[in-house]
């Protein structure tokens, strides 16, 4: 049969059933962090701990961490904060409740500490105006992370993102590693500024590495040279905080720094300034070049060109025989010139000026299309051999001189009586002369003699500083008296 009712009785259990649960977290190392485990749907008041996989169970009075509790709207979280130097490493965090004291550990929630890296070059050097590419590289993600990257400048806050436009590219992680860069073009290379990399892995939390972009410009000088004369071809770099590495090359593009005759000085550093020069030996200056300095910003493996001419002068002078008292210009010619140069006349040690002493100075005008230029000196009353001295500058610096030899010389000539019809020499003695002149005859018309019809013409040589010349005038030449003159031409 049955039972009767006062036989049996009913026992209510009352299940609770909770949530703990927490978040794992992505950051950069050395960032602070705060990780939060909840308890929820339950009336019970639990003790929540906290437990480092690297560094153990977690004090209230650890210099790592601090934790915080907090109960709202029945739920109850325990907020563990960690300071930078306790995330220099990935780590696994538990935190275990309890609801008594003597009670076995009720639930535990592991949470992922992960740590990644944002590393780039801190600075970049660059030549104004130039394109380049800023580099953030994100390291050592965790499994199916990625990271949104984008740039903010320092000069106008101005951000870059990755959006259509824009010259920033995001990578796609390869081996927990993300490559990102931002393409700067020669508008934003104008002057120093700082670019900041802005990393966001775990939304809301964002990492910063500044990239700091330094602008250098370069100053090619070119040198005026004479033929086989040495010379010195410069590059001036401003800006760059430390030396640049600088290399030579000729016009047919080969590197000189193990060719005879040239010598390179790469230059010190000194105020944000840094000078490489080329020195070249009078073997290699026979011509005119276009040399090259390659400036180099990351140690050789790129490089920004820039030609340096070397600008072989054509200076030309000519010595002048000129007889005494005789006014004559001496000529200093200049060609194969680029730019327009300073061109001075010298007596010695000292400079001349138009004017002075009755010498005049006239100024062959610089001729750009002709690439000419020069300077004629007048000598009003010349009496002894002298030499004078053209001298050319270019920015202050001397480039060349050239020597010119004025020779001066003296002509007597005597007058003969000869009886009718009868042969005479007339001889034109030309003294203080070291190579032969040309002389000619002139009868007193003015025509000129030559040898034949009744005239013999002897130019003659020099001997001991002198040359005789004469004129034979003949028997049939001889009928009346007559003028003739002796011309000497240097």
């Amino acid at each position: 049969g049955s039972l009767p009712d006062s036989s049996h009785s009913d026992t209510t259990v009352n299940l609770d059933v909770y949530e703990f649960e927490g978040q794992n977290k992505e950051i950069h190392r050395g960032s602070t962090v705060t990780l939060t485990c909840m308890l929820s749907e339950t009336d019970l008041i639990g003790t929540i701990t906290w437990t480092s996989n690297n560094n153990g169970a977690i004090g209230l009075n650890s210099a790592l961490y601090s934790v915080s509790s907090n109960t709202e709207n029945s739920v109850q979280s325990s907020a563990l904060s960690i300071q930078s130097s306790g995330t220099t490493e990935s780590d696994i965090l538990t935190c275990e409740v309890k609801f008594s004291v003597a009670q076995a550990v009720a639930a535990t929630v592991p949470l992922q500490l992960h740590v990644y890296d944002v590393g780039a070059s801190s600075m970049v050097l660059v030549q104004a105006l130039s394109p380049t590419q800023l580099y953030c590289n994100v390291s050592n993600l965790g499994p199916d992370s990625s990271a949104v990257v984008w740039w903010k400048r320092s000069s106008d806050n101005q951000e870059f993102k990755d959006e259509e436009g824009n010259n920033v590219v995001t990578g796609a992680p390869d081996n927990s590693n993300q490559v990102n860069y931002l393409s700067l073009d020669s508008t934003l290379t104008k002057i120093d500024d700082v670019f900041t990399c802005l990393v966001e892995v775990t939304e809301g939390e964002t990492a910063e590495f500044e990239v700091t972009l330094n602008t250098f410009t370069v100053q090619p000088i070119e040198e005026h040279s004479h033929e086989g004369k040495t010379a010195v071809l410069s590059c001036q770099i401003t800006g760059a905080d430390k030396q640049l590495l600088v290399k030579w090359t000729d016009d047919k593009g080969e590197d000189v720094s193990k060719v005879n005759g040239y010598e390179i000085i790469q230059g010190e550093v000194e105020n944000n300034i840094q000078t490489s020069t080329l020195s070249l030996s009078g073997e290699h200056t026979g011509d005119d070049g276009e040399y090259k300095c390659l400036v180099s910003s990351d140690g050789g493996e790129s490089f920004y060109s820039h030609s340096v001419p070397l600008n072989v002068l054509g200076v030309t002078v000519t010595d002048k025989e000129v007889k005494t008292g005789t006014e004559t210009t001496l000529t200093c010619s200049l060609t194969e010139l680029t730019v327009e140069v300073t061109i001075s006349w010298w007596d010695g040690e000292s400079q001349i000026s138009d004017g002075t002493n009755n010498y005049k100075i006239t100024a062959v005008p610089f001729e750009s299309e002709a690439s000419t230029q020069g300077s004629e000196l007048t000598v009003p009353n010349p009496t002894t051999d002298k030499t004078y001295t053209c001298k050319v500058h270019y920015n202050s610096e001397e480039v060349t001189t050239k020597v010119v030899k004025l020779h001066v010389y003296d002509v007597t000539m005597g007058g003969r009586e000869v009886g009718s019809g009868t042969s005479a020499t007339l001889t034109c003695v030309i003294t203080g002369v070291t190579d032969a002149l040309t002389v000619t005859w002139l009868k007193s018309n003015g025509d000129e003699i030559s040898t034949g019809g009744g005239f013999t013409v002897t130019p003659g040589s020099v001997t001991n500083g002198n040359q005789d010349a004469t004129l034979v005038v003949g028997a049939s030449q001889t009928t009346q008296d007559t003028i003739y003159t002796c011309r000497v031409q240097s």
